[in-house]
């Protein structure tokens, strides 16, 4: 009977490491804009045909006369201008992001569109001024596994070998 039990120990670690090991957050960069401007969408998924606040993890933009900003998430003050917020694991396909920054220059506003119109921009409320490049599109740079897959079977290697001098011990106690 012990050996059943500690049998479903190790099943259940196995599936959680499997759980854990499909989980992936996305980073979106913007790409083939102006000089001087870069930025950094990280979304919860690689693709979504119904995306909400809920799904964007960072947002970090840099500008030449601003410099690097990221939006305050947790500010209450994000919102999808755009009701439509999809991506796929190339690029992401359809959205309008407007929020404030988390140092005290303004709104961020990060956009894509299927039809044109993409931006990323800051508007300056201290100073007025805007910072705008529009000839870029936000694509993914990477998948990043949570854990990595080196850990992964790290873990699993240890867990077998771990089980297997359990159930050693036991089969010696028992006989």
């Amino acid at each position: 009977m012990k050996i059943n039990k500690y049998s479903a120990v190790f099943c259940g670690l196995l599936l959680a490491l499997g759980l854990v090991a499909q989980a992936q957050d996305t980073t979106y960069i913007w790409t083939g804009g102006a000089p001087g401007y870069s930025g950094t969408i990280v979304l919860d998924s690689p693709e979504s045909s119904h995306g909400t606040l809920a799904d964007i993890i960072s947002i970090e933009i840099y500008t030449p006369r601003f410099g690097p900003l990221s939006m305050n998430l947790s500010s209450g003050s994000v919102f999808l201008t755009d009701p439509t917020f999809t991506w796929n694991p190339d690029h992401i396909t359809e959205m309008f992001i407007a929020g404030l920054s988390t140092a005290p220059f303004g709104n961020i506003f990060v956009t894509e569109n299927s039809g044109g119109g993409n931006d990323l921009s800051l508007r300056s409320l201290l100073y007025n001024q805007y910072d705008v490049d529009t000839l870029g599109s936000w694509d993914a740079e990477s998948l990043i596994p949570a854990p990595d897959a080196t850990g992964t079977f790290g873990l699993l290697g240890f867990v077998v070998v771990g089980m297997s001098v359990v159930s050693r011990r036991l089969c010696v106690h028992e006989a």
